[in-house]
């Protein structure tokens, strides 16, 4: 995440996003219970519909102990942003970053009630289309140098 993009929207959900291993071809309960959350979420920090590319942190808590693959957790968080309205559509996400805390880490390492109940933590932050150029020349290069 580039650290010059500014930070346009931070908000807490009270619930831990489903794993895209459980998805169905449907959307389930859990799914539900999750968009309608991060909804009562965007009414809570009154947050506007965001029309403009971003880039996506996550920061996950873990409500139990149970082994975790973060990255499960990102397809059912990226579309709840959508359906909540945050953002118009969530091919506005251009980057994701997900940091998945277990639960012995929240326990060690914090005595906040909110956290050590399991949620997750989102910010979003400007895409700049600077950094973006920057980083696709970068990566260009590299690749040339690889042939």
């Amino acid at each position: 995440m580039s650290h010059s993009s500014r930070e346009i929207v931070s908000l807490w959900i009270d619930g831990f996003p489903p794993s895209d291993n459980r998805r169905k071809r449907w959307r389930t309960a859990a799914e539900k219970e999750f968009y309608e959350l991060v909804a009562s979420a965007r009414k809570r920090f009154n947050i506007p519909s965001l029309s403009e590319p971003v880039n996506c942190r996550a920061s996950l808590f873990a409500p139990d102990h149970r082994v975790r693959d973060g990255s499960n957790y990102l397809k059912c968080l990226c579309d709840s942003l959508q359906f909540s309205g945050i953002l118009e559509n969530d091919s506005l996400i251009v980057q994701t970053e997900v940091t998945l805390f277990s639960k012995k880490e929240i326990s060690q390492w914090t005595d906040l009630p909110l956290v050590l109940s399991g949620g997750t933590f989102v910010q979003l932050f400007s895409a700049i289309p600077a950094y973006r150029k920057e980083s696709l020349v970068s990566i260009c290069s590299k690749l040339r140098k690889l042939k």
